[in-house]
This record gives C-alpha cells, structure tokens and sequence, in this order.
C-alpha cells in the first residue's frame, strides 16, 4: 500500500515575490515569504484532511537553504491527524 506524499514548498521569485510550488510544479506567487509559508500550511492541511496520506511544508529561509516547517499526517474525515510545525 503506497502513501499519498505531497510537498509544497515556498521559494523565493524574481526580487520581491515568493512562490508557493505544489510537488515542484504548480506555482502560486504571493507578495511576501510569511503570507505564501501560511497559505502553503492551511493548503497543505486541508488537502491532509480531504485525502489523508504525507504532506510536508518546506520553506526556503534567506540564505537558500530549505526547512521544513509543518508535516501533517493522518487519514481523511474521522481519522486522527497529526501536525508538526517549526516554531
């Protein structure tokens, strides 16, 4: 049995936007790197309660480098979730 895993992952885009990429393809841009990581988390939970399965929040931090800064788990309605988030 294979588990659904999605990653969705906040970048930064050209000199002022950031973009959030939904398993490396599609992409969203938002003005600022706080408001794309929240909107990538509450997605991210959401697509966790609708389908269950693996999601993860990576977050790319100044320098380049990348964090993962929310995994949620857990099955779809009724089931139990469970949410990590980088504090």
């Amino acid at each position: 049995m294979s588990t659904l895993v999605t990653i969705y992952e906040v970048v930064s885009h050209a000199q002022r936007f950031w973009r959030l990429r939904i398993n490396g393809s599609q992409e969203i841009a938002f003005p600022t790197r706080d408001i794309a990581s929240a909107a990538a988390r509450v997605r991210a939970r959401r697509q966790n309660q609708d389908t269950g399965g693996h999601t993860e929040v990576w977050v790319e931090r100044r320098d380049g480098r990348m964090d993962r800064e929310a995994v949620f788990l857990g099955g779809t309605a009724g089931a139990m979730c469970a949410e990590w988030r980088r504090q």
